[in-house]
């Protein structure tokens, strides 16, 4: 059972990342929202253009149920080197304090790997040492008790 006070029914530019916002009806797709303000990214996380991205800011053409303000929590069975190497889309990279999602900017009829920042105030890693997990999930808690929890593994989706 979910908590009703934990969700909301919203538009994506209304929410408080990061947060999933799950489908409503059988036109909507379920998002990840990332950044604020003018900068605020939708990254899609179903099957339908997966890891793919597009602006949150004054979007009131998607709605969905937000869960909001989630803590990230990663899969260590899942970390991957990724110095000198590409991490799938879909993966989160720690490097210093930052901790970024690979995704998909789509730009008119271009696309571009890019990465997005989840959260940028994290204890300094060792100077480019970077790490990548391609299975994590972000979580709301109440106490010591997990409330909700959205897995997200990295790559094309599962068939």
């Amino acid at each position: 059972m979910t908590p009703v006070n934990i969700f909301r029914p919203v538009r994506l530019q209304n929410i408080v990342a990061p947060a999933v916002v799950l489908p409503v009806d059988r036109y909507d797709q379920p998002f990840l929202i990332l950044g604020e303000g003018e900068g605020a990214i939708a990254c899609f996380i179903g099957n339908e253009h997966r890891f793919e991205t597009m602006p949150a800011f004054n979007n009131e053409n998607w709605k969905g149920l937000a869960f909001e303000d989630l803590e990230v929590e990663v899969d260590l069975q899942s970390l991957i080197g990724v110095e000198g190497h590409a991490a799938p889309t879909g993966s989160l990279v720690r490097k210093d304090k930052r901790l970024e999602l690979i995704a998909i900017a789509r730009e008119r009829v271009f696309a571009d790997r890019r990465r997005f920042v989840i959260c940028d105030d994290l204890p300094a890693g060792d100077g480019g040492i970077e790490v990548a997990f391609t299975r994590w999930y972000l979580v709301k808690r109440e106490g010591e008790r997990v409330i909700f929890k959205h897995e997200i593994v990295a790559g094309d989706p599962p068939e």
